[in-house]
């Protein structure tokens, strides 16, 4: 006991002499704070080459990082004000696609004639109708949102500033590629044919291959804005193609659901899908079907007359695509989207490309599948319910309704009811009018006149 005393005593003594360091809530916060943003780096960037700022990026564009939502946003500061636009204020008053003139009556960047406006051309494919007339043109955005990725140096020239803030920052660098889809002015994929569509198709493919070998670009994000409410700025049917040097957060997190489901069940879970939509019980959802994709609306939508084309087989990057595996991709999402064309009268829609980062491994194609999704802009968003956009009509009608139209005549308004005939009128009724009321107050003054 005499020992023990002894030992406790001098302890004791001990901790008095030598204090450890208070425990500050801001040792833990830093910790918390390196871990973090350690962490986000290696898993959302991935990006090799970034050059890491001790201050705040100050150049614009920018991408910057919500660590509350997990997602990346572009900040660009009113770089698109020179961006040239042709879409009438109000989407209403544009008119439907097949009505628009082979060659736009107004200034049209894209037309043939301008060519020589365009930077130079990176792939170019001849109408196959044998015209020869240059169908698809690929070439650098002239107004890009995104700083030039510097792709000839030994590191990219990616500045980055995530080490001591819980604010990151990531410069806005990358490649924006244009695909002009058509020589026409009143063309989309709608009312494209067959194998314009699938040279389309074979265009945005190669292109991306082509961009994902460029030095610091981790994700190619191909896409399409139709009308202005789906964020389109020129009426003349084109497609993009975004190299960007980190993976987009929303399809982010459908990889990480995907790879999730994988690890827990141990099935594609796009397979699951397409299971889902083959059984009869759950209402039919197909659209379009042949013995490489299936075209069906999702049991459960974001959008309103929303529709995905997947692909049967094992295969997660759009890049590695076969020529017949993007034919029939064309032919699936050129023939729905005529049936949403001839349903809801030419609506604005995204069109979206589904993939991998670029350096993903092989495994990646037994837990996803790259595919095609179709987003109209028909809804409105459901802020009161904050659970997205609020869609009115049952997803197993809205097949039904999509599929009533195959075999329909594309409409044909009256001059009624053209919408630019009906803007006119509208202007100029007016006008009209009050010369109307003059010639009758004329008439009456001179009446009065010769009476007196």
């Amino acid at each position: 006991q005499v020992v023990w005393l002894k030992t406790v005593a001098a302890s004791k003594l001990f901790a008095l002499m030598n204090p450890l360091p208070p425990r500050h809530p801001v040792d833990r916060q830093q910790t918390a704070r390196t871990s973090f943003l350690d962490a986000i780096n290696a898993h959302d960037l991935a990006c090799s080459g970034l050059h890491r700022l001790e201050q705040p990026l100050e150049e614009f564009p920018q991408f910057r990082y919500n660590i509350v939502t997990g997602t990346w946003a572009l900040v660009i500061c009113g770089m698109d004000a020179d961006k040239p636009r042709d879409y009438k204020p109000s989407a209403e008053c544009d008119q439907p696609t097949h009505l628009r003139p082979e060659v736009s009556d107004s200034f049209d960047p894209f037309a043939l004639t301008n060519e020589h406006l365009t930077p130079p051309e990176k792939l170019s494919h001849m109408d196959p109708s044998g015209n020869g007339k240059k169908m698809i043109r690929v070439f650098d955005n002239k107004f890009p949102l995104l700083s030039r990725l510097d792709c000839s140096a030994e590191t990219p020239n990616i500045q980055a500033r995530f080490d001591d803030s819980m604010h990151p920052q990531l410069s806005g660098v990358g490649i924006c590629e244009v695909v002009v889809q058509h020589w026409k002015f009143g063309m989309c994929q709608a009312l494209m044919k067959n194998e314009e569509a699938c040279l389309l198709w074979q265009s945005l493919r190669d292109r991306a291959l082509a961009l994902s070998g460029k030095s610091g670009v981790r994700y190619v994000q191909c896409f399409e804005n139709h009308g202005i409410k789906s964020g389109g700025s020129l009426r003349h049917p084109h497609s993009q193609l975004f190299a960007l040097p980190f993976v987009p957060s929303e399809q982010k997190n459908r990889l990480d659901l995907a790879k999730k489901f994988w690890d827990l069940s141990g099935l594609n879970i796009f397979d699951h899908i397409l299971q889902h939509v083959a059984d009869a019980k759950m209402g039919d959802r197909k659209l379009f079907a042949d013995g490489n994709v299936v075209a069906f609306v999702p049991w459960s939508v974001e959008r309103g007359y929303e529709f995905w084309v997947v692909p049967r087989d094992a295969g997660a990057k759009f890049l590695d695509a076969s020529d017949d595996l993007i034919n029939s991709i064309a032919t699936a999402v050129s023939y729905c989207l005529h049936l949403l064309y001839l349903a809801k009268d030419d609506p604005d829609y995204n069109v979206m490309v589904r993939t991998v980062p670029v350096d993903a491994d092989d495994e990646a194609d037994e837990w996803y599948r790259w595919h095609v999704c179709v987003l109209p802009s028909i809804n409105s968003w459901g802020g009161v319910i904050q659970s997205g956009f609020v869609v009115t009509t049952q997803p197993e009608k809205t097949a039904s309704h999509l599929r009533e139209q195959e075999g329909k005549p594309l409409p044909v308004p009256t001059e009624k009811t053209t919408p630019e005939r009906l803007q006119r009128t509208m202007l100029v009724a007016p006008g009209i009018l009050a010369l109307i009321g003059l010639c009758l107050a004329g008439s009456l003054w001179r009446k009065r006149s010769g009476h007196s």
